[in-house]
């Protein structure tokens, strides 16, 4: 399963690795609408997280375009997708790691 908040980077999921699940959403701790900032499209830096976007755009010298995502916990996706095991977890949240582990 692939998760990202950029819509490009999904795409390619889905074209290069197309068995595969792959949704365009955001991890979090709890089910709700957040805004995702988005500096470039398969940018590594594009993230939820308020101060690391505000880290990323003195650092970039940008700011971000921000978009309206859904956000869902880790826990309701493992349940929705009936994964029972998971062999290997990787989380890149730019910043927002503990809200992703707690809704897991």
């Amino acid at each position: 399963m692939n998760f990202d908040i950029s819509e490009r980077c999904i795409n390619l999921y889905k074209f290069f690795r197309d068995r595969d699940t792959s949704l365009n959403i955001s991890i979090g701790s709890i089910q709700k609408q957040v805004n995702s900032f988005i500096f470039y499209e398969n940018c590594t830096m594009n993230t939820v997280d308020e101060s690391f976007k505000n880290f990323t755009s003195k650092s970039v010298n940008k700011d971000p375009e921000v978009k309206k995502i859904n956000q869902k916990t880790l826990n309701q996706i493992l349940y929705e997708n009936k994964i029972k095991r998971i062999d290997y977890l990787n989380i890149d949240v730019e910043g927002y790691e503990m809200n992703v582990l707690n809704g897991f």
